[in-house]
């Protein structure tokens, strides 16, 4: 057991990918704080401590403030982390990666399904873009893996995509766009909501903070809108 490495050792001048940090038990938390503190293992059986160099990356999908504040997870800890923060948006704020993501896992399944071929029809696409996606990406990868093990030959369909929990769709239309999320269908803003974003956007003067409470969306996920179609304020009288 001496020559037997652990994580942090074997990934010395390396990464290590911590996935749901907030589910870490209290123990693992003040272990994992020490390391952090001192860069420092004691490889088992040894009585001798290490220096490692390892780069952290730490993943959750719940907010560690609130957990401090609750008590349930340590705020040192949480400081030693909250280095360089990145928000992911939930995927229902970006039904434009559903697509690339689709084409990303179904490659991923079939390598892992000895490398049979997987393809995916147009209709199951589009019910795919019509749900809401509660579980974020791992739902999107376990209902496609679901998709594959249920389909016929090598080809999803629309009957293959099957939800668990139940069907969460998007409002059939946008009534009030003031109150409703907007729409998402076939995988791209249609131009009528692409009409909506610039006429919220104008009414309110540009401000992307009240814009994207109006329309039910992330600030990140209206700038990326008005990247990708272009979006620009005209001034009046120029």
């Amino acid at each position: 057991f001496q020559n037997r490495k652990g994580l942090f050792e074997e990934a010395d001048s390396g990464t290590v990918f911590l996935d749901e940090v907030s589910n870490m038990p209290s123990s693992t938390q003040a272990k994992l704080l020490r390391f952090l503190q001192d860069s420092e293992v004691r490889p088992i059986g040894s009585t001798v401590s290490k220096k490692v160099d390892v780069r952290i990356v730490a993943a959750t999908n719940r907010d560690l403030k609130i957990m401090v504040a609750e008590g349930s997870f340590r705020e040192d800890l949480y400081y030693r982390l909250n280095v360089i923060p990145i928000t992911l948006p939930a995927l229902s704020e970006r039904m434009e990666d559903v697509e690339m993501l689709t084409e990303y896992f179904l490659r991923k399944i079939s390598s892992e399904m000895n490398g049979r071929p997987l393809q995916v029809t147009r209709k199951a696409v589009d019910k795919l873009l019509s749900h809401t996606w509660p579980g974020n990406v791992r739902e999107l990868e376990n209902t496609l893996k679901r998709g594959a093990a249920l389909c016929a030959g090598n080809q999803i369909d629309a009957d293959d995509i099957m939800f668990i929990g139940g069907d969460k769709t998007w409002p059939s239309e946008v009534t009030d766009p003031a109150k409703v999320s907007l729409t998402i269908k076939g995988g791209l803003l249609d131009t009528s909501q692409r009409t909506l974003i610039l006429k919220a956007l104008t009414d309110n003067q540009w401000n992307f903070t009240k814009t994207a409470s109006e329309l039910g969306i992330g600030r990140t996920t209206l700038w990326r809108k008005v990247k990708k179609y272009n979006l620009k304020q005209e001034l009046v009288g120029a």
